[in-house]
Order: C-alpha cells, then sequence, then structure tokens
C-alpha cells in the first residue's frame, strides 16, 4: 500500500482496498491525463514538508503520511470560456451576472487598432471565447462547471467544482452590489468527485511511488511535462489575463482548494519503472504537444488497465497474466480461432476480476450491505470501469458484449510504438512483440504464447502467425515499420530525440 497510511484505508470499500481509491465510470478519457497533470502541477504537503508547484515528483517522501494537494481555482476563467455555450439547467442567475460583469472588465481592457467596422470590444470577446472553446477536453452535456480544457497550460489545469442549485440560484437585487461579486466563487463544491473520480490520483500515486523506487528518471519526467505544459506561453499568458482581470475588477478572492490523495496497493509495482520507461520515450520525442497529449491520454488509461489486470492476479496471489490481443477484431476481419482463443482469454480476464474481489471479501462488507450489494457495487467501480474506459480507446471490442476480446486500433498501436520504442530509433518486429509481452503482458505472435511456460509447447496455435502478418501489416499501413527482406521487418519511432536517455532494461 502507497502511502503506508492503514487508517485512510478503513472507510474504503472493497474495490477501493484492491484498486486503489478510487475509480467510477463517469470519468471520460481526458479527465485521467487532466486530474494526473492537475496533482502535478500543484502545491502539495507530505506529513509536515510543503514542495512547490515546479516538483512534481518529490522524492524521498515521508511514506507513512496522506498527501494533500492544492490545485487551481480558476472559477472566473472557466466561466468565460463555457458558460455561454453550456446547457441552460446549469446557468445559474447567480453566475449569469457574474459572467456579464466579467465581460464588461474584459472589455475595458481591449485596445483596437483595426479601422474596421465590426471589430469591436464585443467581436474580440467572442473570439477568444471560440479559439479557447476549440481546445475543449471535456464538454459533453454538463453544466460550465463541469467542463473542462486541454492541458494546454497551468492555467486550464483546474480543480473540479460543482454548483449546486440551493447555493447558486439567488436572485440579484442589486446589480452593483460588490460585496455579492467578491463571495461568487466560494460556494462552488470541490470534493463531490462527480466527474474526475480519483482515476488521476490513482496514476499519480503509481507515478510517485515508481519514481521514489527508480529516482534516475525523475528529471526527465519532470522537465518532459514542464515542456509539454509550458509549450505555449501565449495561451498561459491570456488565461492568466482572462483569471486576473475577473479577480481584480470583482475583487474575488476563489476559496483555496485542498485535496487529499488515497492509497494505491502493492500489485502495481510490477509495472513501475515500465511506466516510467514509456513516458520518457513519449515525453522525449518532438512529437507535436496536441499528438503527445492525446498519446499519452490513450497511455495513461492503456497503462492502468494493464497494471490493474496485474493487481486482480497479484491480490488473489496468481502468476501474471496474459492477454491475447485479436489484431483484426477492430476491422471486423478476425480469423476464426484467433477470435475463439482471444475470446476465451478475455473471459479468463474478467474472472480475476471477478476472484480479486471475492477472495478478499471477508471483513469489508459494511454494515447495512449483504456480499451481493459489495460485490455488484465492486465491480462497477473496478471491471466495469475498465471494461467502459477499454471500449473507448479501442482495445476490447466488439461494444454489443457478444465475443468480447482485446484488440488494437491506429491510436492505441502509436502509443505502444511510441512508449516501448526509442525515438528515433528502430527494433525488429520480433523483438518489438517482445516488448509488448514484458511491458504489457500482451500476447500476439506464437512466440509470446509459448513463452508463457513450457505446457504451452504442447497447444498448437500455428493460426497466430496470421495476427503476427496483421499487426505487420497494421504497422506499416501506419508508418512505422519497414520491410528490409522477406524475413526481416523493422519497427522504428518516426519521431525524434529531444535527447533524454535511459539504460535498456532488456
Amino acid at each position: 500500500m502507497f502511502p503506508n497510511c492503514k487508517e485512510i484505508q478503513e472507510d474504503y470499500p472493497l474495490q477501493s482496498k484492491i484498486f486503489g481509491h478510487r475509480l467510477k465510470q463517469s470519468q471520460s478519457l481526458y479527465e485521467y491525463i487532466l486530474e494526473f497533470l492537475m496533482v502535478a502541477f500543484s502545491k502539495k504537503k507530505i506529513g509536515e514538508k510543503e514542495y512547490s508547484e515546479d516538483e512534481l515528483f518529490p522524492i524521498n517522501i515521508d511514506i507513512d503520511k496522506q498527501i494533500e494537494f492544492y490545485p487551481n481555482n480558476n472559477v472566473g476563467l472557466k466561466r468565460f470560456i463555457f458558460f455561454e455555450k453550456s446547457k441552460q439547467e446549469g446557468r445559474y442567475e447567480y453566475d449569469a451576472f457574474a459572467y456579464k460583469q466579467h465581460i464588461k472588465y474584459i472589455k475595458n481592457i481591449i485596445e483596437i487598432e483595426s479601422n474596421s467596422e465590426f471589430i469591436n470590444s464585443k467581436y474580440v470577446v467572442e473570439l477568444i471565447q471560440n479559439l479557447l472553446y476549440e481546445f475543449g477536453a471535456v464538454i459533453e452535456n454538463r453544466s460550465w462547471f463541469a467542463q473542462s480544457l486541454l492541458p494546454i497550460c497551468k492555467q486550464t489545469l483546474t480543480a473540479e467544482i460543482m454548483g449546486t442549485k440551493s447555493k447558486r440560484n439567488k436572485k440579484i437585487i442589486n446589480e452593483f452590489d460588490e460585496n455579492y461579486l467578491s463571495k461568487v466563487d466560494c460556494e462552488f463544491e470541490a470534493n463531490r468527485y462527480n466527474f474526475m473520480c480519483r482515476g488521476g490520483e490513482v496514476y499519480y500515486l503509481h507515478i510517485l511511488k515508481a519514481i521514489n523506487n527508480y529516482p534516475q528518471y525523475r528529471n526527465q519526467l519532470e522537465e518532459g511535462f514542464k515542456k509539454l505544459i509550458n509549450q505555449f506561453e501565449e495561451f498561459s499568458e491570456l488565461c492568466e489575463l482572462i483569471q486576473k482581470t475577473w479577480e481584480d475588477g470583482s475583487n474575488a478572492k476563489p476559496r483555496k482548494i485542498t485535496k487529499k490523495l488515497g492509497t494505491i496497493p502493492d500489485g502495481f509495482s510490477s509495472r513501475e519503472e515500465y511506466t516510467l520507461i514509456e513516458l520518457c520515450n513519449i515525453l522525449n520525442s518532438d512529437m507535436h504537444p496536441f499528438e503527445k497529449i492525446e498519446v499519452i491520454s490513450y497511455g495513461v488509461i492503456f497503462q492502468i488497465i494493464i497494471m490493474s489486470y496485474n493487481q486482480a492476479r497479484y491480490s488473489s496471489e496468481k502468476d501474471q497474466g496474459y492477454l491475447i490481443f485479436d489484431i483484426n477484431c477492430y476491422k471486423g476481419k478476425s480469423d476464426e480461432e484467433i477470435k475463439k482463443l482471444a475470446t476465451i482469454n478475455y473471459s479468463v480476464f474478467e474472472q480475476d476480476f471477478f476472484d480479486a474481489l471475492y477472495n478478499n471479501l471477508e471483513g469489508n462488507i459494511k454494515e447495512g450491505k449483504d456480499i451481493k450489494q459489495t460485490i455488484d457495487s465492486a465491480i462497477d467501480d473496478s471491471l466495469k470501469v475498465y471494461k467502459k474506459i477499454g471500449k473507448k480507446i479501442g482495445i476490447i471490442r466488439p461494444v454489443n458484449e457478444k465475443s468480447t476480446r482485446f484488440t488494437i486500433n491506429e491510436k492505441t498501436l502509436k502509443f505502444l510504438v511510441a512508449s516501448v520504442v526509442r525515438p528515433n530509433t528502430k527494433i525488429t518486429l520480433d523483438r518489438f512483440l517482445d516488448k509488448l509481452y514484458k511491458h504489457f503482458n500482451i500476447v500476439i505472435a506464437k512466440e509470446q504464447y509459448y513463452s508463457l511456460n513450457t505446457d504451452m509447447n504442447k497447444v498448437d496455435v500455428s493460426f497466430l502467425d496470421k495476427n503476427k502478418n496483421d499487426i505487420q501489416v497494421m504497422l506499416k499501413e501506419s508508418g512505422f515499420l519497414r520491410e528490409l527482406s522477406d524475413s526481416t521487418s523493422i519497427v522504428e519511432n518516426p519521431y525524434g530525440n529531444r535527447g533524454g536517455q535511459y539504460e535498456e532494461l532488456y
């Protein structure tokens, strides 16, 4: 368990004790990386020691103490961007007046040098709003305060806030009530975890523990994430100006948000150095920042699924499992034998999660609940989460539940290549497939299948040669493979290297 605080876990439900506190189905794809980066770039406190926002991953920490962090509360910026375009249900009068006042403050600082009649302060404000809105990461059918921007700068790494009707649907009596404006941002709830459901917090703890065990990767990761987030200085200055203009004009003092991290289980440890290497490879590449954010977003979810599966096996005292990927499943052209083998393997994947929950049930049934209620709740917040996000990133197909199995799509393939092949280097196809097995327990060809244990050699899985050929074709179509001869294919990471290095594990 990390941090090593048993008192934190006392009130945890079964699923949180096994898989970390906590994951829920409402979390969307980009909210994992947003929440992770929000923790990383926040000021933190561990025990009595405080860490600045520049120390993304502190080392030599007191592992017996709970971790606190203090994220951004840029409510003004979020309201400025999302309020007018959000659903009517969450646009309370309490915020409508604040929004109008904020627009006035922004218009007052705009200087226009153009002689064009249509270019006025209203046009400029709408232009800025539309520009920033285009970088929305999480919009969906949500109220404005539950929407989020991509992590284009530190100012957009805002905490999740929720506005309730009882506190925000108030009648504004006096439009010039300065006292009202100064308090309008202080009555949001910041610890309900409706959408950012700690998935990113669980991942942050995984990275923090890994870096404390392998500190040689710390500088590369911190520099890589800082460069990623500070890539667009103009966005940072613009977002900071919008928030500051609101605070200065309204005399608003956003409430300081304090959050506490939970714990993660020991079974994640088997992935620690692999995860760090994968992140270093991607961050050290010269991939475009927006492309890099997307690749890491998919990668974080992929890694969470893998390490949670490792934990499911670990908690039931089983050896490490494996996942057979049906490469052509995403095209709907599966070989019947590969499809059958991959489907059986996926059912084992699910059973391992059931076993993990049932094997740890004793002593974890909360008062007022029976076994069925406890298990159903645990499945909802563990296996069903991984299944949902697995389908979202395209590695679990088909979506109709029939013959469910693992597969790979183009975006996941890009993550796999960028994470296990160093930037601007190349390896053989066979070594690439070996790396996928060692990093992620992925079985694609018969060579990886036979390496599981000696008994596997008695089973004829020569049909997996087609699976190997399918991923070869997929790599070639995606621009990641060159064929040197009939027997030699090379997988290459085409992205340049910014200079980061690490020693190969194998």
